[in-house]
């Protein structure tokens, strides 16, 4: 934890060589077949049905396409980002990859343009932290988090975003990913349909208030952690979680045995 700190300190003082880290990075875990995240390691054994897609909501810089790519090389990946900085990155960056479709917009339980908070520290642009409630943007950058903190140097900038109903979105997802700074549960609420019909797996960031788990319980899906490259079935992971179709859940939990 506090080698991420330190580290985390350090590029705030480097922030124009955010690209060069961000590539350097990708670069690696490409050639160590390494995803950015133990848990995306459970990809290769979640294949996506013939004729489905893997959503990514949420895309970010693309760490997690990159890791469903070490395992899955030809899938359909449908990706959502709302912030225009980014999808350029994105559109740029999968340019010669035809199977996947970067789209400029969030899905949500609304259709309309919302504002994006995206948090700045010395001008280092904290992407992962964006979100559309202001002080989830702001509140994480402090003390904890960043040696000699100091509030002066923390900057939110708002930025027009659109937001369309998942349901409205033509999609066949059989794996999908949702990391939205807190609004998992209104993507969920815009794709009630697209869920009853597909049943498709979900991975979630963990986040305090779990609301997003009121909604996948009662539409008979099971929470379940990524472990030593096994499923446990019932458990929270420990930064993300797996959820699976209460029909699926032990097949695919004797998949990883």
């Amino acid at each position: 934890m506090e080698l991420k700190k330190a580290v985390r300190t350090a590029q705030t003082y480097a922030a124009p060589l955010v690209d060069i880290k961000a590539w350097g990075q990708r670069e690696l875990r490409r050639i160590r077949h390494s995803p950015s995240d133990s848990c995306y390691r459970a990809f290769e054994k979640l294949p996506v049905a013939t004729g489905r897609q893997f959503l990514d909501i949420g895309a970010n810089r693309g760490q997690t396409i990159d890791s469903f790519r070490l395992y899955q090389k030809a899938t359909p990946i449908l990706a959502f980002e709302p912030s225009a900085v980014l999808v350029r990155r994105l559109v740029k960056q999968y340019s010669e990859d035809p199977a996947v479709t970067i789209h400029p917009f969030g899905l949500g339980h609304e259709n309309g343009h919302f504002d994006l908070f995206v948090p700045f520290y010395r001008g280092f642009m904290f992407d992962g932290l964006a979100s559309f409630d202001y002080d989830s943007a702001h509140d994480w950058l402090n003390s904890e988090h960043i040696y000699g903190f100091k509030e002066r140097h923390l900057k939110i900038e708002k930025i027009r975003c659109e937001v369309r109903i998942w349901d409205e979105v033509e999609t066949s997802p059989d794996l999908v990913k949702i990391d939205v700074q807190g609004y998992e549960a209104s993507v969920l609420r815009g794709g009630l349909q697209t869920i009853r019909n597909h049943r498709p797996t979900f991975l979630l960031e963990n986040n305090s208030e779990f609301l997003h788990e009121d909604i996948l319980f009662a539409e008979g899906y099971r929470r379940a952690s990524y472990t030593n490259s096994r499923m446990i079935l019932g458990e929270l992971g420990a930064k993300n979680t797996f959820y699976f179709p209460e029909e699926k859940a032990e097949d695919i939990r004797a998949s990883f045995s």
